[in-house]
């Protein structure tokens, strides 16, 4: 067998292990999203959204998120005061029956 010969099979055995390895990422992340309503504030089309400025920590409002949110939403870290306490997020809904009740309830469920 060549050097050349073995090099083309070591290359495309390669391939064939890479494409195999980039399917299963994309079937991971395809069964993630299935499961997972929540979604990064980046992606456009979000109809309804605002900014909460909270003490609260991230988990905290992802949790009653996940817990009373019938649609999908998203949220990210907009910013933070030095003492990194006051927080700023963006917090974007799919329905505004989402939107409303996380304005209405979250505040109020101390």
């Amino acid at each position: 067998m060549s050097p050349g010969s073995f090099f083309d099979d070591n290359r495309s055995t390669q391939r064939r292990d890479e494409d195999r390895r980039k399917e299963e990422i994309e079937a991971a992340e395809e069964r993630r999203q299935e499961n997972d309503r929540r979604r990064s504030t980046d992606r456009r089309g979000w109809p309804f959204g605002l900014i909460l400025r909270t003490t609260e920590s991230f988990r905290v409002i992802e949790e009653w998120l996940e817990d009373n949110c019938a649609g999908e939403w998203g949220m990210g870290l907009e910013d933070m005061d030095e003492k990194l306490a006051q927080k700023s997020f963006k917090v974007m809904f799919a329905l505004e029956t989402d939107k409303n009740n996380f304005v209405e309830n979250f505040s109020r469920r101390r």
